[in-house]
């Protein structure tokens, strides 16, 4: 929502193709989450499960809500985005453990369970005002996984969300980190029954007038770089996001710990859009308007 003197306020359309995601599920071969409207009810959407590469089977699961982006962490939960919460309630962030056996085992399909909790909102909202800063979010992914100590005594593995949001207000357009690690670190402080999940909202980590946020976008967690084996996922991995006809690389400075932005592919009239890393660590980049889907070996990324 761009805003100027005298000039009405306009509220940016949204283009999100369904966001697709690997399984969590290392047993789950060949098979994606995706992302699905109801559209017999407004409120309502799914998590699908599907097997691209074998018998078009599909289990799905309600979400209590039309999902926009999915991510999944390395402990196979999946986070998803309230699309109708965004501009009334600030973008409400909602986790999805796979619940005891809810998982399939490969030729024995089972129920796509998970159990839903809030973890978070993209932006601040107040419960006692009813009043937030909306958010208009175009990518969601999880972020580089770090150890760290929290309220127990030994170190936890865990990742933060990375959110990129066009802000309806003041019409900037940045890279959010949301800190739903806390709710490992501090597993009591942040329970769901705590009611201090709302406190954990998104902190800018890149921001830049290169940004286009025109959708559709996407962000992938890259390979660690430093790392032999082109599969590997550390502190060290970076960030891929797609905008428009750029493809950038975002990572925090090693010492200081500040994000950092590196443009690494432009080709006017492309519209990249959907990204994803093999374990061989080859790159893949779809292009919206084409319908072409691109390689290249990940060296390639980061030179």
């Amino acid at each position: 929502m761009h805003c100027r003197p005298k000039q009405r306020c306009v509220t940016p359309t949204e283009v999100f193709p369904p966001d697709i995601v690997p399984h969590p599920d290392q047993q789950e071969v060949g098979a994606v989450l995706r992302a699905a409207r109801d559209y017999t009810n407004p409120k309502g959407g799914f998590i699908e499960r599907r097997y691209p590469f074998s018998e078009p089977t599909i289990s799905r699961m309600e979400a209590g809500f039309p999902p926009a982006f999915l991510t999944s962490d390395i402990e196979g939960r999946v986070d998803a985005d309230n699309r109708n919460s965004n501009e009334p309630f600030s973008g409400r962030l909602f986790r999805f453990t796979p619940a005891p056996g809810g998982l399939s085992a490969p030729g024995q399909p089972l129920p796509l369970s998970m159990a839903r909790e809030f973890v978070s909102t993209i932006n601040y909202y107040s419960l006692s005002l009813q009043l937030g800063r909306p958010a208009f979010p175009v990518a969601m992914v999880a972020g580089p996984p770090f150890w760290g100590f929290g309220e127990g005594v030994y170190p936890i593995e865990t990742q933060d969300l990375f959110v990129a949001n066009l802000d309806l207000l003041d019409g900037k357009k940045r890279i959010l980190r949301v800190p739903v690690s806390l709710t490992d670190l501090r597993p009591n402080t942040f329970s769901e029954s705590s009611g201090n999940r709302p406190h954990i909202v998104g902190q800018p980590f890149v921001e830049s007038e290169e940004f286009l946020f025109t959708g559709p976008s996407d962000m992938e967690l890259g390979p660690d770089v430093v790392a032999e084996t082109p599969a590997a996922r550390s502190a060290n991995s970076v960030m891929m996001l797609s905008d428009e006809d750029s493809i950038y690389t975002i990572f925090a400075d090693t010492l200081t710990g500040e994000g950092q932005l590196r443009r690494v592919i432009q080709i006017p009239g492309r519209r990249w859009s959907g990204l994803a890393f093999d374990r061989a660590g080859k790159f893949y980049f779809a292009d919206y308007a084409s319908g072409e889907v691109w390689m290249m070996l990940w060296i390639g990324c980061t030179t």
